[in-house]
């Protein structure tokens, strides 16, 4: 909702001056003590008939009033968990809002405040960065998505005709690898003996747990977590190798010279489809965890407040 504000042309400026939003003088909130008066909610009525130009006044007024509300329940609770904004933070904010609608911070700023709403445009940016910092510090960890809910994504956006056909699933299929690696020193001298060793150590692991047991009592030898890689993101002598090795096991050594190298695989599995349509599912996924998440806090912000509405 908040994004939608900053994507308006400055045609709506002719309406904003020529329709002034008349508030009952007895509306009032309070707010955990702090007090929300009418001339607040109608000047933020201004400004949300930019966002929402076809509402009616009383619409607006009420729009205005919970924002106004909510902004009081972030600014508290950013106090009570000691989240700060930068006032430099807010102007490179609004530098960037300024150069997604084409123009200046200061071209931007001049039109608000002659509109008489540069105040309140400059507090829905601080409170929606505090709110985004206040979230991020909360849940910060929390969603985490699976393999599963991303293939049932991706299932129900080619059932649902997403954009891209079944040919864009399939094809492109990539394996994903769990590798560790396993570097032995050598020379010229020792490279002989180091080959040996490292052939007996291939037929003597046989499951990633034990690895660094298994390569414990083995001088300069070193083993290394690389983690997860798909195979477009492995050179081409690697992807030959690890695909005639099976899990658990270590593939051929490798000389590079100065070292042995082999890799244990410890997982290995299909991806289906185009990585970046996975990628972006699952970025869309974690998103509406946040969001979701986000809902329930300010739930929860406004069951533990006291509002009074007068």
């Amino acid at each position: 909702m908040f994004l939608k504000l900053f994507r308006l042309t400055f045609a709506f400026v002719h309406l904003l001056l020529t329709s002034t939003v008349m508030a009952d003088s007895s509306v009032t909130v309070e707010v955990d003590g702090v007090v929300i008066t009418a001339r607040e909610i109608a000047k933020r009525a201004d400004f949300a008939r930019l966002v929402y130009p076809k509402h009616a006044v009383a619409s607006l007024t009420e729009i205005a009033q919970e924002e106004l509300i909510e902004e009081v329940l972030i600014s508290n609770e950013s106090i009570r968990r000691g989240v700060r904004v930068p006032d430099k933070e807010i102007a490179l904010a609004i530098v960037d809002l300024a150069k997604s609608m084409g123009t200046s911070s200061d071209v931007l700023l001049a039109r608000f405040d002659y509109m008489g709403v540069s105040d309140t445009f400059k507090s829905r940016v601080k409170h929606q960065i505090l709110w985004n910092q206040l979230v991020s510090q909360r849940f910060r960890g929390e969603v985490v998505i699976s393999d599963a809910e991303i293939e049932q994504a991706l299932e129900k956006q080619f059932a649902a005709g997403a954009g891209y056909g079944k040919d864009a699933i399939a094809e492109g299929q990539t394996e994903e690898y769990t590798l560790y690696e396993i570097s032995m020193l050598m020379n010229e001298q020792t490279k002989t003996l180091r080959m040996a060793e490292a052939e007996r150590l291939r037929k003597k692991v046989s499951s990633c747990s034990s690895l660094v047991s298994d390569t414990f009592d083995l001088n300069d030898t070193v083993v290394r977590l690389l983690g997860k890689s798909t195979t477009e993101n492995l050179p081409d002598h690697l992807r030959d190798v690890l695909k005639t090795t099976a899990v658990g096991r270590l593939s051929k050594p490798i000389d590079n010279g100065s070292f042995l190298l082999m890799f244990a695989v410890c997982g290995k599995r299909a991806v289906r489809g185009d990585l970046s349509i996975s990628k972006k599912t699952e970025s869309d996924l974690r998103v509406k965890g946040v969001v979701r998440l986000a809902n329930l806090y300010k739930v929860e912000l406004r069951r533990r407040a006291i509002i009074v509405y007068k």
